[in-house]
């Protein structure tokens, strides 16, 4: 906790976070002017997403109900190489069911963080930061893995053919993930239990939540996205040629891998001779932009490419909808990430900068907008409805899960955090 003023003002280089009134730390007049400011801009940017949505008609554009696009899919061939990325999603349901138990035993740990039911050498064992660790390390690649085997599965149908050694290159990259998804959590084990000494940096634990992987496994794992995006990219090509539209369905899916491997970058913008401030930065910008924009920048281009493929939704419905998600998510993402700039005492503009613009949080709104578009109309009856309603009824959840989650609780994190209230 940070007990001295920032030079030339009244609050602490943290903005008087965390209250404490006990060391003069209340809440500044900079965090009750900009708080306000922020929920009236959450109100202004709501009136206006409504308005666009029903004047542009985002919740229109859904077509009548037909079984062909589906069953030409079904019956549709698999190439050698799509029918190898089947082994990705085998490990998609590995890491996920390993991370549930990690979090399940995390959870206790919260409440019983030194014993687990009387077998206290379980909490000795594993303690509290390497079930943390992994929590957050497993959702990273659990997630990273499943955009992996969707892309390179759906790639050569949209491409329209099977590039030369394709298959071969599914394989060489699948090693390439088990490597560094063992490696890596061999390696912060390794070092969360001092194991590696000097080597920690590079091969054990960084020490940076969501960039807890050593440098090392960090750089391989950049490695691997690029070379997924090579994949992906080669596969699409004819519809990158001359006089072609360069801002089709194939063309999103193309451009929310380069924003994957992009963002990811970040990551490498600091080493550990780095000061707090600088190191701090950057790894938020990965948070942020990466692990929250570049998922929700995928998961919109993987919706309606489903959603449209199986004719439930108009393309040009798909793509006015995928573009005006994106351009929310992005807009309040890239300056928004400046509300997580109080961990390290940046300048209070950048604070009230990111906290007013995150306010509106915008990241709750694709799966309204979605969930308008996948509503098949005449979906018949028994079986057939029953699985036509499951997209529609998960894209329900999503948007009344943001509710709470992204809408009011982002909401009270922004100004309880950010701004103090």
């Amino acid at each position: 906790m940070r007990g001295d003023h920032r030079p030339g003002d009244t609050h602490t280089y943290t903005n008087n976070w965390p209250h404490d009134p006990r060391v003069g730390n209340f809440v500044s007049g900079k965090s009750l002017v900009w708080s306000a400011i922020s929920l009236v801009a959450f109100g202004l940017c709501l009136g206006v997403f409504i308005y666009i949505y029903h004047k542009y008609k985002f919740n229109q554009g859904h077509l009548p109900f037909t079984d062909k696009p589906a069953l030409a899919l079904a019956n549709a061939g698999i190439s050698a190489s799509q029918r190898k990325t089947a082994k990705f999603f085998f490990v998609v349901t590995a890491l996920f069911f390993l991370q549930v138990n990690v979090g399940g035993l995390m959870a206790h740990y919260t409440v019983h963080p030194s014993t687990f039911y009387g077998l206290d050498f379980i909490a000795s064992l594993v303690p509290y930061n390497w079930v943390k660790t992994w929590h957050l390390q497993l959702a990273v690649f659990w997630i990273a893995t499943a955009w992996i085997g969707m892309t390179l599965f759906v790639a050569p149908r949209v491409g329209g053919r099977e590039p030369g050694a394709q298959g071969f290159l599914v394989d060489f990259l699948f090693v390439a993930v088990v490597i560094v998804v063992v490696g890596s959590l061999t390696g912060e084990v390794l070092g969360i239990k001092g194991l590696i000494n000097d080597a920690w940096f590079w091969l054990g634990h960084q020490g940076w939540e969501y960039l807890e992987l050593g440098r090392a496994w960090q750089i391989l794992l950049l490695v691997g996205l690029i070379l997924w995006l090579i994949l992906v990219v080669r596969a699409l090509k004819d519809h990158f040629g001359p006089g072609k539209s360069h801002w089709g369905l194939p063309h999103f899916l193309a451009y929310s891998g380069i924003a994957v491997v992009g963002f990811f970058c970040f990551g490498l913008f600091y080493d550990s001779n780095s000061h707090l401030t600088i190191a701090d930065f950057w790894r938020w910008w990965v948070v942020h932009t990466w692990v929250e924009g570049a998922f929700e920048f995928f998961a919109a281009a993987a919706i309606v490419f489903v959603t449209v493929n199986l004719g439930l939704v108009k393309l040009e419905a798909g793509l006015r909808t995928v573009y005006f998600t994106v351009g929310l998510a992005l807009s309040s993402g890239i300056i928004g990430v400046g509300h997580h700039y109080y961990w390290f005492g940046e300048p209070s503009l950048w604070l009230a900068l990111g906290s007013t613009i995150s306010a509106p949080g915008a990241r709750a709104h694709p799966s309204v907008a979605l969930r308008g578009l996948a509503r098949p109309e005449n979906p018949g009856g028994g079986r057939q409805r029953l699985s036509l309603q499951i997209p529609p009824d998960v894209f329900d959840g999503f948007g009344i899960l943001g509710i709470p989650g992204c809408g009011r609780h982002g909401a009270v994190h922004y100004h309880a955090r950010g701004q103090l209230l």
